[in-house]
């Protein structure tokens, strides 16, 4: 069933890349879908030019208006069934918060959620892949039940290695599993995209850094697996650019922004996608 939100629920702080302050407010809406709201006009999502790369995902809308960093946003909202809501963006880009979904989540359970006008998912209607073979990347989409992830992380550094995730994405495995993740990189990944002018707001109170000698936060990783099931939330709020629930099976090898906006690049050529089973 699709929910929206009960009231509005805003959030604000600083943008991670452009250190900006940002304010968000996710309105309730009973169909409609996913629509943002920027400078008084307001665009479904499916409308979006999004473009990402290894730190983040964009959109950009008709008549100029953009937001930044929305991955964490739009996973939050697939990952609670959130499928109607206007999301009215103040600023470049979403406050990053402590670099998880976790703040947002609570705040929409606090204020509660409801039923609104059905959603039908865009099955995966047949086999769907990409790959970066460079790089020994891949993602690929199969038709299946419900939307289930397989996600293999595999970095060099001993501090993050090979992370595998298996699991159905529901309310309660994304709040339990999910939501807690929060945004890692290595030490000399931050050092270049300082260099790049970004991650301007980027601290270790909403990102994990991992340096030559181990995970820089205090207190370290929050759980195993921690860094992998970061990267499902980004998949996810990626993929939920489609506009709807997704139904199928997704297996992503050391993955990022870039390859998961091909494989919905290549989704969204296929149209509608299939009938509900």
């Amino acid at each position: 069933m699709s929910r929206t939100v009960a009231r509005p629920v805003t959030f604000f702080g600083r943008g991670l890349h452009t250190g900006e302050s940002c304010r968000v407010t996710v309105h309730p809406s009973s169909e409609g879908g996913v629509r943002f709201r920027l400078s008084g006009n307001s665009f479904p999502v499916e409308e979006a030019r999004f473009s990402g790369d290894g730190r983040g995902t964009t959109l950009a809308f008709p008549r100029g208006g953009s937001v930044a960093t929305v991955e964490h946003l739009m996973g939050t909202l697939s990952g609670l069934g959130i499928w109607h809501a206007t999301v009215e963006v103040e600023g470049p880009e979403i406050p990053v918060e402590d670099g998880s979904a976790a703040p947002l989540a609570a705040l929409i359970l606090e204020a509660g959620t409801g039923p609104a006008a059905p959603v039908i998912p865009w099955a995966v209607p047949f086999p769907v892949a990409v790959d970066d073979p460079d790089r020994g990347r891949f993602a690929v989409a199969l038709p299946g039940e419900g939307c289930k992830i397989s996600y293999v992380l595999d970095y060099a550094s001993p501090f993050l290695g090979t992370q595998i995730q298996d699991l159905e994405w529901t309310p309660e495995s994304f709040c339990r599993q999910i939501a807690p993740a929060r945004t890692f990189a290595l030490l000399e990944e931050v050092e270049e995209l300082r260099r790049r002018g970004l991650v301007r707001g980027g601290s270790l109170e909403n990102s994990v850094v991992v340096g030559a000698e181990g995970v820089m936060n205090a207190g370290g990783w929050r759980f195993p697996r921690e860094g992998v099931c970061h990267k499902v939330l980004d998949l996810m709020g990626d993929l939920a650019l489609v506009g709807r629930p997704l139904e199928g099976r997704f297996l992503v090898c050391r993955g990022g922004h870039a390859l998961h906006l091909a494989l919905l690049r290549r989704l969204r050529s296929l149209g509608a996608g299939g009938p509900k089973r």
